[in-house]
């Protein structure tokens, strides 16, 4: 290849059965997943076991709030969801509005 032309892409460029014979050997492969099965390992043993809980799976998720802010948050969000389906039942003709 030029001079001019880049690393990246003269390591595309296909090579000739001489060069990748002597680059191409197994052991090396191998060596790499040898290497990542030990990171791995080692990983496992510094990561603490999770505490197993005895009751069901729950999600608590407070998002830093006090219990009464949680509380007006999910009250507020149940009178959201129940007008916007109000509204989508009036739009659909599926429920009527009185008219005094």
């Amino acid at each position: 290849m030029s001079s001019d032309t880049p690393d990246w892409l003269s390591e595309l460029t296909p090579r000739s059965e001489d060069e990748s014979e002597t680059e191409n050997e197994p052991t090396d492969s191998l060596d790499l997943m040898a290497d990542l099965r030990n990171q791995i390992d080692v990983a496992e043993e510094a990561t603490p076991p999770k505490e197993s809980r005895t009751r069901g799976r729950s999600r608590n998720i407070d998002l830093g709030l006090l219990p009464w802010q949680q509380f007006f948050l999910s009250v507020l969000l149940f009178l959201d969801v129940a007008i916007v389906g109000l509204l989508f039942l009036v739009m659909l003709g599926r429920m009527v509005i009185p008219v005094l």
